[in-house]
């Protein structure tokens, strides 16, 4: 039946004109398996390739499918033709950038929704901070062909009038401002607006169905914040700075206070903590691991995305140990109250860096549909968690109610311990 409704979606691809991405977004199977192992393959019809004149195409998941986009001599007369007009996307919107900032007045205004209306981020940063000697590594993504010169090998106009306009830079130093850092969200989302509207005019087929127009929209959106993601996260760190390097400061005063937090210390049941208090072993490792790569994604999507991979990850752990131990079902003894102190000691093995900036970027950016679902209440019991760590939790009350557990333990332990024996007569009897 899927295979049935592939070719059914790819018939209707193919009567619109679209034969390219027809065989982009529907590979062969043989090309899915050699191409891309990812399970997501049939999720993301479009992604952002490098192109050989220094500007991003759409381009295919599949690496030979891919590369026929990226030589605009191959294929008929009107795929070449397609081809060509895709290389030219981000090309038309990065001179209509070099225009607008070439204006003498600064633009400050909020950006209207039509297409194409935002700064070039690369250019304005350079131009408005002369302290900038290299960009980032996410920045360079982008090939100096096509950002600093005009793209055809001609010097941009930026470099002949040097000048300090509006740039994310300029409101970055500027301080803790909200107005600055709304007008600076609004101008990414008025990018992802303008590169969507680009991407659905010269290939329209992309909008017809509400999966592939999500992901498209994502996949802009990833691309926008990852080229922007020092400055727009440089106003949560600024704003949230004091309350950030508190929150740091926590995590060695537990550790100091503890000599290690375990789930004990949390308050939590025996049950949930997978090992003894004075074990070396820690308890939900692979949870800990991928909190810690939470500021290692760009967008809100993709950092509540890892939120929801270290709940999934709790309850894996702790299916994956009753299972060996065979205790039991799990699923009555887990709910809303053991979830909280179970975050609490993974944000703490984790340390989490900068964790208010963290919650309040995926406040901001959460999809409406998100809030409602299990993105929205993780995200809930992230910031609860957080909140309480940093300014209701007192290590050396942690460190007191882990040695009550761990002393609890203990007795229980030596309660069962068989009585001892003084003859042979008792050691028959015991056996």
């Amino acid at each position: 039946e899927k295979e049935k409704e592939e070719k059914e979606e790819e018939k209707e691809d193919r009567e619109d004109g679209d034969e390219d991405f027809a065989s982009l977004l529907y590979p062969t199977r043989k090309a899915r398996s050699n191409s891309c192992q990812s399970r997501y393959l049939d999720d993301y019809p479009l992604t952002l390739n490098h192109t050989n004149n220094g500007f991003l195409a759409p381009g295919g998941i599949a690496g030979g499918y891919s590369q026929s986009l990226r030589d605009p001599q191959r294929g008929p007369p009107q795929k070449r033709e397609r081809r060509e007009r895709s290389g030219t996307i981000l090309e038309e919107i990065v001179q209509h950038s070099l225009r607008k900032l070439e204006s003498d007045k600064p633009v400050r205004r909020k950006p209207q929704r039509s297409l194409p209306n935002f700064p070039n981020f690369d250019a304005a940063l350079r131009m408005s901070g002369s302290d900038r000697t290299e960009s980032p590594p996410s920045q360079r993504r982008l090939s100096e062909r096509g950002m600093e010169e005009g793209g055809d090998g001609r010097a941009s106009p930026l470099a002949k009038k040097p000048r300090t306009g509006y740039g994310l830079r300029t409101d970055l130093e500027m301080g803790e401002n909200a107005d600055n850092w709304m007008e600076t969200k609004d101008i990414a989302l008025s990018a992802v607006t303008a590169i969507q509207g680009v991407v659905f005019h010269h290939y329209p087929f992309l909008r017809k169905k509400k999966t592939r127009l999500e992901v498209t929209y994502h996949a802009i959106l990833e691309f926008v914040f990852e080229k922007t993601s020092p400055e727009m996260m440089g106003f949560y760190y600024q704003r949230w700075k004091g309350a950030d390097d508190h929150l740091s400061e926590m995590w060695d005063k537990f550790e100091k206070a503890c000599g290690g937090v375990s789930p004990a210390h949390l308050g939590l049941p025996k049950q949930l903590w997978l090992y003894d208090p004075w074990s070396d072993a820690i308890a939900y490792s692979s949870a800990i691991s991928r909190l810690r790569k939470i500021d290692e994604v760009y967008t809100a999507k993709d950092k509540l995305s890892c939120l929801v991979d270290v709940g999934n990850l709790i309850f894996k752990a702790l299916e994956k140990y009753w299972n060996s131990n065979e205790s039991g079902d799990l699923s009555v003894m887990v709910g809303g109250d053991e979830l909280l102190p179970l975050f609490m000691y993974v944000i703490i093995k984790a340390k989490v860096k900068k964790g208010f900036s963290q919650s309040y970027f995926m406040q901001d950016f959460i999809d409406d549909q998100c809030s409602i679902q299990k993105e929205g209440y993780l995200l809930a019991t992230f910031q609860t968690a957080i909140a309480l760590l940093a300014n209701e939790t007192d290590p050396e009350e942690l460190a007191k109610r882990g040695e009550d557990a761990k002393r609890r333990q203990q007795i229980k332990r030596e309660e069962k311990k068989p009585p001892p024996l003084d003859d042979d007569a008792s050691f028959e009897e015991f056996l």
